[in-house]
């Protein structure tokens, strides 16, 4: 029993140490690929509704498709990925090995996974939590110069801090796509009576950029995680030898 639990040992380690993670990358690159996508769905269909855009209204049938080929491609680059390590260790137990990377990598990704999608479509203000901070940084820059040139000093309290605005800095990481033409109908008091013509819809195009940074983070790690818990499953599991394996290696 002893040499058994040893040998089940050596095995799970084996098992850690080959495994490569591949399925990873392809996932981190398609996630990029989804949202460079996204952006300019959500850009291209505030011009041509020239109204602000609903979260449903957002997920149109192509990116719900996108984003489900995503989810698919994604989880079948991990199976294949798992069942090509298992193999390296587990050898001449293809079938067994290909059904145990099915079963761990599925439920993850649906438990973790998909419920992320379910949650963002019905609750985006979650995004928040990353699109506030993490968003804020990558737009901020842009953002502040924008309101540097149409702000009206006369309408707006400026606190300038090491060139920064900073009330406009406020206003503006507060500014979501779902709420935008109510948030810049409360801006335009405090805005220059004559502004460059395309400055609402740059702000516009930071603020989408900044609500699909959070949006983007909520799926890198959820599925960074998904994966990351299904490759620890089947590493941990070590090799199922069938009756016929186990009296063939017995017998050796």
């Amino acid at each position: 029993m002893a040499d058994r639990e040893g040998v089940d040992k050596n095995v799970n380690h084996s098992l850690q140490q080959e495994f490569s993670d591949w399925s990873t990358y392809v996932f981190i690159v398609l996630l990029i690929i989804y949202f460079i996508y996204k952006y300019k769905s959500d850009c291209s269909l505030y011009i041509g509704s020239g109204s602000t855009l609903t979260n449903r209204s957002r997920m149109t049938g192509s990116m719900l498709t996108l984003l489900f080929l995503l989810f698919s491609v994604s989880v079948i680059c991990q199976i294949v990925n798992n069942t090509t390590n298992f193999n390296k260790i587990c050898t001449n137990n293809e079938a067994n090995n290909a059904a145990i990377s099915i079963q761990y990598c599925l439920l993850p990704w649906i438990f973790i996974f998909g419920v992320t999608i379910v949650l963002l479509l019905y609750r985006p203000e979650v995004k928040h939590v990353f699109s506030f901070t993490i968003g804020y940084l990558f737009v901020a820059k842009s953002l502040e110069k924008i309101f540097e040139q149409i702000h009206n000093p006369n309408a707006i309290s400026v606190v300038a801090t090491k060139g920064r605005i900073d009330q406009e800095v406020i206003l503006s990481n507060n500014l979501t796509p779902e709420l935008f033409e109510e948030q810049w109908a409360v801006l335009i008091p405090k805005l220059k009576k004559v502004i460059p013509p395309d400055s609402k819809h740059k702000i516009f195009e930071l603020t989408v950029m900044k609500d699909n940074i959070g949006e983007f983070m909520w799926y890198l790690l959820s599925g960074l995680l998904a994966s990351g818990y299904a490759s620890y499953l089947v590493s941990s599991n070590g090799c199922e030898k069938s009756v016929q394996q186990l009296s063939v290696d017995f017998y050796k």
